[in-house]
């Protein structure tokens, strides 16, 4: 997996983004209003803790406060909130008559 950093301050903020980059074409952009992935096919768990993700034959946990999906268009999901963690759950298999 590939991983690339920017930072830049804005407005006396700090703001920040990095891609997260896997080999079935998945790809998650963290930014500091939330996150971006992209190739989902489906949304498995939704709650303002946790949004769960299938995406390929991968499985995508996304871990927080106040998370909601702004959008699920053309296999791209807007997360927003605050995200704690990305993480793949390795156990954790996709659902039958996913690809």
């Amino acid at each position: 997996m590939q991983r690339e950093e920017k930072s830049s301050k804005q407005r006396g903020r700090q703001r920040f983004r990095m891609r997260f980059a896997g080999n079935d074409g998945e790809m998650v952009v963290l930014r500091s209003e939330g996150a971006t992935v992209y190739a989902c096919r489906r949304i498995l768990r939704y709650s303002p803790e946790e949004i769960r993700l299938q995406v390929g034959q991968r499985v995508i946990s996304l871990l927080g406060e106040g998370l909601f999906c702004g959008s699920f268009s053309g296999g791209t999901v807007s997360v927003r909130g605050r995200i704690a963690s990305v993480s793949y759950p390795e156990a954790e298999e996709c659902p039958k008559g996913g690809k």
